[in-house]
């Protein structure tokens, strides 16, 4: 709000209509600064249950995991406590700092700026980067639209190295963690559990983003190719590779999906931890626990399980046809009246305080009939 010469600039330029993220309410002041009426929000993930809310979606935790949680489908009691948690907690982060975000612009335009909320209430439209055959079943309304796999680029024709180097043997497997992480930076041992793998394969050819030219700890593995840059997307498309390594970025998974390569999840912030089990869900990928890393014979399972398995294949290659589709089936019709409505998470947390009161109780109670009764004992000696 103090670079006053920059929103000078943007408002002669008299946008028509604004494109704005909704996980932060700064364009929401911004476009008011601007004098722009007409706005469409995106969310680069997921409908975020915090902004569901605000635009009228119901968000259950019963059915829906948390977008930063770690629970599937059909979740337990304690999973639907933790997710319940979760949610509310996103909810409730969303709202102060909408409200810390407003009074900023409060001070600037005072009376003339119009509510955050009914802000959101103008949009015409809320584009999400969701993909309903991969994602969750959850609630909607008409004004979201899941355009999940629209970035996703119509892939280039690889270069004679990359064709090249993927024609070398019949099977490859892509290794990268997006922008965001550095191969480069992994630990010793979970590098020392990639070798083994490379070592236990050696009729795969091994294509690894890796950041930094240092790659000596590699010398003698013929199967590994490194590089500091790799034209996913494209290399997705070729008929050798069965099976992409990945932090589990939603762009990521999405093009695996649109390109019928299986996915091996490796999460690394917590909106992939729900990207992994989104993926398990519908046969398309597996989840490996990164702090598991360190563990070669591990990770060579996980691995031989995704390139052996051809149920992975046949799901990705199922997930784009049309027909009865059981990933897209909720599980709220099969729930109990208790279970939908989190009746059963509440008896359970009144049932555990209860307890723990309960126990406190007669901790107390015990104690003072201890301290209680030698203080007798003290006094009867004392008469004797």
């Amino acid at each position: 709000m103090k670079q006053t010469e920059v929103l000078e600039k943007l408002k002669e330029t008299k946008f028509d209509l604004l494109l704005h993220e909704l996980f932060d309410h700064c364009q929401l002041g911004i476009m008011q600064v601007l004098g722009i009426e007409k706005h469409v929000a995106l969310q680069s993930t997921i409908l975020f249950e915090a902004v569901a809310e605000a635009i009228g979606v119901p968000y259950f935790p019963s059915i829906t995991p948390s977008v930063f949680g770690a629970a599937g489908e059909n979740m337990t009691i304690i999973e639907k406590l933790v997710n319940f948690a979760q949610v509310s907690i996103s909810k409730e982060f969303f709202r102060s700092t909408s409200l810390g975000e407003e009074e900023i612009f409060e001070r600037t335009l005072r009376d003339k700026l119009v509510s955050f909320q009914e802000k959101i209430d103008s949009a015409s439209f809320i584009i999400t980067n969701s993909d309903p055959f991969l994602d969750f079943p959850h609630s909607t309304n008409s004004r979201v639209i899941e355009l999940g796999g629209v970035a996703v680029q119509k892939p280039q024709e690889l270069s004679q190295e990359w064709k090249g180097l993927l024609d070398k043997r019949d099977t490859a497997v892509l290794i990268s963690f997006g922008s965001a992480v550095n191969s480069s930076s992994m630990p010793a041992a979970s590098k020392e559990a990639f070798i083994q793998l490379f070592r236990t394969f050696p009729d795969v050819t091994f294509i690894w983003k890796y950041e930094t030219e240092d790659t000596s700890f590699l010398s003698g593995l013929s199967n590994v190719h490194t590089s500091v840059w790799v034209p996913q997307n494209d290399i997705l498309t070729h008929p050798h590779l069965k099976l992409l390594i990945s932090h589990g970025g939603m762009n990521s998974l999405l093009e695996t999906a649109h390109r019928g390569v299986p996915v091996l999840v490796i999460p690394l912030f917590p909106d992939q931890i729900r990207n992994a089990k989104m993926m398990e869900r519908v046969g398309v990928g597996l989840q490996f626990d990164r702090l598991e890393l360190g563990n070669s014979q591990k990770l060579i399972d996980a691995v031989r399980k995704v390139l052996m398995e051809d149920s992975f294949v046949r799901h990705v290659e199922f997930a784009a046809k049309f027909g009865s589709i059981p990933s897209m089936v909720s599980t709220a019709p099969h729930m109990s009246f208790m279970s939908y409505y989190l009746l059963d998470v509440v008896l359970f947390v009144i049932g555990a305080s209860a307890v723990s009161i309960l126990f406190s109780f007669c901790c107390i109670y015990r104690c003072l009939k201890c301290v209680c009764g030698r203080r007798r004992q003290k006094l009867k000696s004392k008469i004797v």
